[in-house]
C-alpha cells in the first residue's frame, strides 16, 4: 500500500506492507504544491512496473486539456520526482511467466 505521508496518518493492518510516499513535501519542493496527486502516480507507476516513466510523461502531456497546458512542466517535473522515490519494479503489477 501506497500512503501519501503528509496526509496519511492512520494506522493499518499488520499483514499489510505500507509505503510512505512524501508526495505532498516532493511536490512543495518543486515549487508545484498542488502536483503531490502527480507525485503519489508516478512512485506507484516506478515500483509496480505498470508503466514506464517516459510513456508516463507522454500520456500526461496527451491527456492535459488545452486550457491547462501552464501545468504540464511542473507536472513533468513532479512524475520525474515521484519515479525516484521507490524502488524501480520492487513491487511488480503483474509476473512474467517463463516460457
Amino acid at each position: 500500500m501506497l500512503v501519501n505521508d503528509s496526509t496519511f496518518t492512520s494506522a493499518v493492518r499488520a499483514d499489510v506492507v505500507l509505503h510512505r510516499v512524501p508526495a505532498t513535501t516532493v511536490a512543495a519542493e518543486l515549487d508545484t504544491p498542488l502536483s503531490g496527486s502527480m507525485v503519489m502516480l508516478a512512485a506507484y507507476c516506478a515500483t509496480t512496473g505498470i508503466v514506464g516513466e517516459d510513456a508516463l510523461v507522454a500520456a500526461m502531456r496527451a491527456s492535459i486539456p488545452s486550457y491547462r497546458t501552464q501545468h504540464i512542466e511542473a507536472n513533468e517535473r513532479a512524475l520525474r520526482a515521484g519515479t525516484k522515490l521507490l524502488p524501480v519494479g520492487a513491487f511488480p503489477a503483474w509476473e512474467t511467466a517463463n516460457v
